[in-house]
């Protein structure tokens, strides 16, 4: 049986065959036994057992004797740390037959159990000594590896965790997105601002027909980006290459480079609904069905595979209640930080629709409009339409976002999630549900109903649900003045309902509102909802500003789901005043900037679109590039001091005509190490340093604590020296000259 493949690694594994002869007479010793299992196979013990063995020792062989627990580290004191990165670098390579990149895990570059024993054998062979059996899965990729065998952690020593603070405001400090109509926030507030309606027919080929809000090229994924070969590319659900882009994206707002996130203590928390694709895979049949056809598909591995990817230890958790599943993923992404669980979070939310199959069903229930429109709110409304998204925020604590500097977008005082319990029917809206869930966010918050101004509502445009949505809002903000409404609006009216990402969406919107203190307009509006007369809402169908004033402006955000859960999140503005990154700010002067991609290719597109970009801030670009990006293989370096330079060195490069302030380079696989060298006594030119001095703080501490020292010596003050013109230097004088050298 099986293939000769098959039977040839068995043999490599210390499992031979057995011939006819051989099994009939195993079989008849077998049905002599009263033993309820028997297996009858021929095993090379020597080989099998460390294969078997190979993540841990094994009770099952224990009968056989001699295997003997590895010590928990084994620390080689005798090589320096980098020729232990060779020596595993050349070990790998040979158990391999191929040379593995030294950053990416050795089984996503095809390592199989038998290669791995025969590398922790070679390096035991190398070392002098013996190794964990699992030493190559706990640690696998050549630079891990190293740092485990050099006396090292892969992933450093684990920190404290943060002291539990149960009320803490959790800082939106990066966010991403792609909606209908738009692919990244930016496109997004200029589609809302503009009152535009992002809905229309799907695009060719996706099986699915009718009105609604359509993602366009989810077909489009770089996998070599995310270190992912093309045969698991095309398993994975488009929900999960999603997911791994605007992850990126957002964290890359952030400012907290994706690859230096690996063994941090960051949680990622999914919304996700239905797997359609999977649908799509299985109904290929068993032909369909490879090894990536699980990982591939399953909504629970969408949260697993931002983590793997980017090596994150907190909690990963994927959700679904339905319409209500990203917001409630945020609102469990409070709770995580809150609790010192997490130290940063990722809170997620991704919708497709690959099948008509769910179409079908959500027609039959009455639920969709067959005008074609979300008319939330409005006496026409008749359902709504379904639509695709996907968003990606950024969380940490707030004290801990503006201690690091970090862009605080807005801030959420408050979360609750909550069911209808038995409403009416199983998906039956439940309007005291809804009231109880909205006060329990303003009770977390700390926050009365009359210090909101704003509710991003559900608002799906059934003819059930919005009164019964309206009549919960009255009951909450019924006490606010008449000349002060609260006002309300659905961003489904724009792009229509995006389901298990539809909370995310009306968040992304309520962020992007604060920022730019303006509420978008509520579309499709023309005669409000019976009902709602006397209740103390606006409806905004022209939008309006929304200017900072004396006291914060706050929002909430509600989510119901299909499921019967119910959320509902409370947003303040941020801080009118936040910490200046290290290094941003300063006057204008020549700066370092520096890009990286993949690919010189992807190094071009990103050269093209930084020189169409805003650069009336060189300091704090040029500080965001270097400290706060990835810094991958392709890299382009340039000198500038302001934006028409950096504009010009940017069309050098994209021209092919680089002038001397542009260098391009592929990084080696291994950084060589920096060292910086000082010349000997005596200035090029009078005043040299000071302007080095002026805009580095850690040069000008040292100067000043130097001169401190000097002139409590008796000696001159170095500042001054320094300073003096050329006729005037006493550089020269050794006394003098050789302290200024610090």
């Amino acid at each position: 049986m099986g293939t000769h493949d098959d039977r040839a690694s068995l043999e490599r594994m210390g499992v031979g065959s057995l011939s006819a002869t051989e099994g009939l007479a195993a079989l008849e010793t077998a049905l002599a036994r009263e033993d309820a299992q028997v297996v009858a196979a021929r095993v090379a013990w020597d080989r099998f057992r460390p294969v078997f063995e190979s993540r841990r020792s094994q009770p099952l062989l224990s009968a056989l004797g001699g295997s003997v627990e590895a010590p928990a580290r084994t620390v080689v004191p005798d090589l320096a740390p980098d020729r232990i990165e060779d020596l595993v670098h050349e070990e790998a390579s040979q158990a391999m037959a191929r040379r593995p990149e030294r950053t990416r895990g050795f089984f996503e570059q095809g390592m199989d159990s038998l290669q791995a024993v025969d590398l922790r054998a070679r390096l035991e062979r190398r070392l002098g000594r013996r190794l964990p059996p699992s030493v190559v899965f706990d640690h696998p990729t050549v630079a891990s590896l190293s740092s485990f065998l050099a006396g090292g952690s892969a992933r450093g020593p684990e920190a404290p965790p943060a002291e539990a603070r149960p009320g803490a405001p959790i800082a939106i400090v990066g966010l991403s997105c792609r909606f209908p109509g738009a692919t990244d926030p930016e496109a997004f507030w200029e589609l809302l601002a503009a009152g535009r309606d992002a809905i229309g027919e799907p695009p060719p080929g996706r099986g699915v027909s009718g009105p609604g809000g359509w993602l366009r090229g989810i077909d489009l994924f770089e996998p070599s980006f995310f270190g992912i070969g093309p045969g698991e590319a095309a398993a994975m659900d488009p929900q999960q290459r999603l997911l791994l882009e605007v992850a990126w994206e957002a964290l890359e707002r952030a400012g907290r480079p994706p690859d230096g996130l690996g063994g941090t203590r960051t949680g990622v928390f999914v919304g996700i609904g239905p797997a359609d694709y999977g649908e799509l895979v299985r109904a290929g049949g068993d032909a369909a069905l490879d090894a990536y056809a699980i990982t591939g598909t399953e909504p629970s591995l969408a949260a697993g595979r931002i983590a793997y990817t980017f090596g994150l230890t907190g909690p990963a958790l994927a959700v679904n209640t339905a319409c209500s599943s990203s917001l409630v993923a945020l609102h469990l992404a409070c709770r995580s930080l809150r609790d010192g669980e997490s130290d940063l979070a990722l809170a997620a939310g991704v919708n497709l629709v690959l099948r008509p199959e769910g179409t079908a069903y959500l027609s039959k229930i009455g639920a969709l409009s067959p005008t074609g429109r979300c008319r939330s709110f409005d006496e026409a409304a008749d359902g709504y339409v379904r639509a695709e998204g996907c968003a990606v925020l950024v969380l940490a604590r707030l004290d801990s976002a503006l201690a690091a500097g970090d862009p605080v977008l807005a801030v959420i005082r408050g979360t609750a999630v909550g069911h209808d319990g038995a409403s009416s029917g199983l998906t039956v809206p439940s309007g005291s549900a809804q009231e109880a869930v909205i006060r329990r966010a303003l009770a977390d918050a700390g926050a009365s109903p009359g210090e909101i101004d704003y509710v991003e509502a559900h608002g799906t445009g059934t003819p059930l649900g919005d009164p019964i949505e309206l009549a919960a809002l009255g009951a909450v903000f019924r006490d606010r003045p008449t000349a002060r409404p609260l006002a309300i609006g659905s961003v489904k009216t724009q792009i229509g309902h995006a389901e298990a990402a539809a909370g995310l969406a009306g968040v992304v919107k309520t962020v992007l509102a604060l920022r730019e203190e303006r509420i978008p307009p509520h579309l499709h509006l023309r005669r409000r909802t019976a009902g709602i007369e006397g209740l103390p809402i606006e409806i905004l169908a022209e939008g309006r500003p929304w200017p900072r004033g004396p006291s914060p402006r706050r929002a909430g955000v509600s989510s119901f789901g299909f499921s019967g859960t119910n959320a509902h999140v409370v947003l303040e503005e941020a801080p009118a005043e936040q910490p200046a990154l290290p290094g941003t700010g300063g006057g204008p002067r020549e700066r370092l900037f520096v890009l990286s991609a993949r690919s010189p290719a992807a190094l071009r597109d990103l050269a093209e679109a930084l020189a169409r970009g805003p650069l009336d801030r060189p300091a704090d670009l040029a500080a965001t590039l270097a400290r706060r990006r990835a810094h991958l293989p392709e890299r382009l370096a340039l000198v500038a001091g302001t934006a028409d330079e950096i504009r010009a060195r940017l069309g050098e490069f994209a021209d092919g005509t680089p002038g001397p302030l542009v260098r391009t380079a592929r990084a080696r696989e291994r950084p060589g190490r920096l060292a910086f060298l000082y010349p000997g006594q005596g200035p090029e030119r009078a005043r040299m340093g000071l302007e080095l001095a002026a805009e580095e703080p850690v040069v000008r501490e040292v100067l000043e604590r130097a001169s401190a020292t000097l002139r409590g010596l008796g000696g001159p003050d170095l500042l001054e020296e320094l300073a003096r013109d050329e006729a005037d230097s006493r550089l020269d004088r050794t006394e003098i000259g050789q302290p200024a050298l610090v």
